[in-house]
Formats: structure tokens, sequence, C-alpha cells
């Protein structure tokens, strides 16, 4: 019997809490395209920030920076 290689998967390890992105975006006034133009992304990565789609750590730094965060005001570092 051959065994399959199998390659390691990478599982995030976090959750955006979107709610509080869409309260901070409303907030400031921002529309979804004005949110990601300021954070110097596609306005698709805009809309996908907002249904926790996989981001980047630069653009989480992005993020906190943007809106005057703490990264674990908006991120949920979920158990391995």
């Amino acid at each position: 019997m051959v065994q399959e290689k199998t390659k390691p998967t990478r599982e995030r390890r976090y959750r955006l809490k979107t709610e509080v992105l869409i309260r901070e975006r409303l907030k400031r006034g921002w529309s979804q395209e004005e949110f990601a133009e300021r954070l110097g992304v596609s306005k698709g990565m805009g809309s996908f920030l907002e249904r926790d789609e996989k981001v980047t750590p630069k653009t989480i730094q992005k993020i906190a920076a943007l809106l005057d965060l703490k990264i674990e005001e908006f991120v949920e570092i979920l158990p391995l």
C-alpha cells in the first residue's frame, strides 16, 4: 500500500471581528471603497475584510494603525 504524501496545511489561527471593522468604518463615515483606499488595498479587499476573509499580518497592522485600534480589539486569536 502506497501512502499519499500530504502537504501540511496552515490553518488560520485568528478571526477578524468584522462587526468592529464595520462599526469603526461607519463611525468615520467611510464607504468600503474609501476604507480600502485609505488602507492602500484594492476595493475588493475592503469588502473581504468585512467578510472575515484571509488577510495578511501586514494588512492587520495597517488596519490597527488606520483605525487607531489595538490588534486584539478587532482580531480574535483562536486556540490551536
